[in-house]
């Protein structure tokens, strides 16, 4: 089954900034169609299976997809939090302008500003279950001397609800990414013990299942999510041709950079184990993979060991006789 069929073809998850201080949607994400089917996905199969895995074919297949479209609309809800997060920003300037530099992450930065609102005191507001100490004592110093003005109830209501919908999204990107966790420790729990979750669903998706991945040899396992890029008459000596997502594993890019390569093919080839031995279920532990991936760290850090030095052999024991032969055995 191709897990891509049906992520092509929908509406794409956008949300312009523009707009969004004129009373529209905050975010049309949630009024996108593809957004809507996978939420009632979702609940289709925590109902069914109640958090547990199934083996009916039908369900493992809805559940391949489901991990596929959680792990692609991911990537569109951090889009969408980014755009909202210039929007709060763009709005609380009037207020509290200095908060962006001191606050850089999109949902602590909604976080304070829902927190915060109007009041001109910040010393009446508890920000430590939100920021660390040290930052929280910054902010609320830095917000006491600031020179900004309140906002206007109109558009402070439409800040919270800009900071109410970030965290809305990222609510249902945890759910998401609880549910990719869950269902890849029973469906490939030695892959993602290789690999993680994330990727591990990553490389499913690409090779279409898991059946097909453990059917895949291991020097086509690198290629998977290959992005061909035209350079445009550039030069090629600097691209990397064999980077698939089996290379931006941890394991990998932690590896010096003159070893990557190698240790992506070593990689590569445990990945075609661990998913045969998932597609067979001879080992629901993950037991086998958590091996397979310390074979392969062993072998990294013997690559990168100092060769041993060459030893210095001794000059033979002189020999005073006199030669009987001159320049050789005639």
């Amino acid at each position: 089954m191709d897990l891509t069929e049906g992520a092509e073809g929908n509406d794409k998850v956008t949300t312009e900034a523009e707009g969004l201080a004129e009373g529209d949607d905050v975010s049309r994400i949630w009024k996108s169609k593809r957004m809507q089917e996978h939420i009632k996905r979702l609940d289709r199969i925590e109902a069914i299976t109640g958090g547990q895995e199934s083996s009916a074919p039908d369900m493992e297949d809805l559940e391949y997809r489901c991990i596929y479209d959680s792990m692609s609309l991911t990537v569109d809800i951090d889009t969408e939090i980014g755009i909202l997060h210039k929007h709060i920003r763009d709005l609380y300037a009037e207020k509290f302008p200095e908060l962006e530099s001191l606050i850089l992450h999109p949902l602590d930065y909604a976080r304070v500003v829902k927190r915060i609102g109007n009041e001109m005191d910040a010393t009446l507001i508890d920000l430590g279950d939100i920021l660390p100490s040290a930052t929280a004592m910054i902010v609320t110093v830095t917000a006491s001397t600031t020179a900004g003005k309140p906002l206007a109830e109109e558009k402070l209501e439409n800040v919270f609800k800009a900071c109410e919908e970030a965290m809305r999204l990222d609510e249902l990107k945890q759910r998401m990414h609880t549910f990719v966790q869950n269902r890849m420790e029973s469906l490939a729990p030695n892959l993602s013990a290789l690999l993680g979750t994330g990727l591990a669903a990553r490389v499913m998706g690409a090779a279409g299942g898991l059946m097909s991945l453990s059917r895949i040899p291991s020097c086509n396992v690198l290629m998977l999510g290959v992005k061909r890029k035209t350079l445009g008459g550039l030069s090629s000596k600097a691209a990397r041709p064999n980077e698939g997502l089996v290379s931006t594993s941890d394991i990998v890019t932690s590896a010096p950079p003159d070893i990557r390569q190698k240790a992506a093919r070593q990689l590569a080839g445990k990945v075609t184990l661990a998913a045969r031995v998932d597609a067979n279920k001879t080992d629901s532990t993950g037991e086998v993979g958590r091996k397979f991936k310390e074979v392969v760290e062993q072998k990294i850090e013997k690559w990168q060991e100092v060769p041993p030095s060459r030893q210095v052999k001794a000059l033979p024991v002189p020999d005073d006789k006199q030669r009987k032969k001159r320049g050789g055995k005639r």
